[in-house]
């Protein structure tokens, strides 16, 4: 996954076909927690329960420090991860981004990259859990 420097980072993990929704789910970079009140500041987390559980991590004004491996961790399921790259490109007024490796400027674009994990359970009793990470960009 592509984003420009300054952007903002939005990555969703999605819980499903799990019998309950996951008592937490963990974010990692670079296999540490994410600290949601670390002195870099602009990182958020919004979890919504459901049928299908989904995390939001939210980093704000990204940076080159801000590229590598994300992972989240619920739970009840296995680890889903994504790997992000910051670039440190230009842009025009217009605004750009990369969409499935390849860069893109204009309107309106809805871009969207889809990362799953196989879902091994923790327990037996939830081997249908699925775990995926997505991300979605929208420039208008």
């Amino acid at each position: 996954l592509h984003v420009d420097k300054g952007s903002t980072i939005n990555l969703t993990c999605a819980v499903k076909y799990s019998p309950e929704p996951p008592a937490y789910i963990f974010w990692y970079h670079h296999d540490e927690v994410i600290s949601y009140d670390s002195s870099r500041g602009g990182v958020s987390v919004i979890t919504e329960k459901g049928d299908v559980t989904t995390s939001h991590l939210l980093i704000q004004n990204a940076d080159l420090d801000d590229s590598g491996k994300y992972s989240c961790s619920p739970s009840n399921a296995d680890v889903a991860s994504v790997r992000v790259h910051v670039l440190n490109g230009k842009c025009n007024h217009d605004g750009c981004f990369y969409c499935f490796g390849q860069r893109t400027s204009g309107k309106m674009h809805d871009c969207r990259e889809n990362f799953s994990a196989s879902s091994a359970p923790f327990h037996p009793d939830h081997s249908g859990i699925k775990t995926h990470i997505h991300h979605t960009h929208r420039f208008y």
